[in-house]
């Protein structure tokens, strides 16, 4: 039985078996397991003891870097929130300028085309006008030269037929009534 206590207590506490003694019965084991506790209360004092101060030091310090280093991130996240929104607002205010030109651009060439528009029409009339002149001149012409041309041809047939018509008598006639006519003026 004590082999197989000896076995138990070498798997509990690998290394501390072979200290224990082959032959010295069971109270060594529960020796073993007292030193074993004992030593680790010794090491947790002497940490306790010793570390405590400089280990409260070092978490308060490393503490009070991490709420610097929070706060710092804090403030940067502010920073970029608040550079996001003022971004949004000059997109917005870009975009509403964006379309008030888009909006005058639009106006301006909406006029811009009645103007060119209202000139097309303008210069239309003037040209019928002008073309409606051009062609009354040309009738006007045309009936004087035509007119002319009747008087030329209607005098040489006259002054062909005429004199073969035309007797003294008609002939005294006509020069009593040219007088009468000048003498009434």
């Amino acid at each position: 039985m004590s082999e197989a206590l000896q076995a138990a207590d070498r798997r509990s506490a690998p290394g501390f078996g072979a200290l224990a003694s082959e032959t010295g019965g069971n109270w060594r084991a529960t020796y073993d397991h007292v030193m074993i506790w004992l030593n680790f209360g010794i090491f947790a004092f002497l940490l306790v003891k010793f570390l405590k101060t400089p280990l409260i030091n070092f978490l308060r310090g490393r503490q009070d870097e991490l709420v610097r280093e929070i706060r710092r991130l804090e403030e940067q996240r502010e920073q970029i929130s608040l550079k996001i929104s003022e971004t949004q607002q000059l997109f917005e205010k870009s975009e509403a300028h964006y379309e008030n030109i888009k909006a005058n651009i639009i106006t301006q060439g909406e006029e811009k085309k009645r103007a060119i528009i209202e000139d097309a029409r303008q210069e239309s009339r003037l040209m019928i006008e002008k073309a409606n002149i051009r062609i009354e001149n040309h009738i006007f012409q045309a009936k004087h030269k035509f007119k002319s041309e009747m008087i030329d041809l209607a005098i040489s047939l006259a002054m062909q037929r005429l004199p073969a018509e035309i007797t003294r008598a008609d002939h005294q006639r006509l020069v009593d009534r040219y007088i009468e006519q000048a003498s009434q003026k």
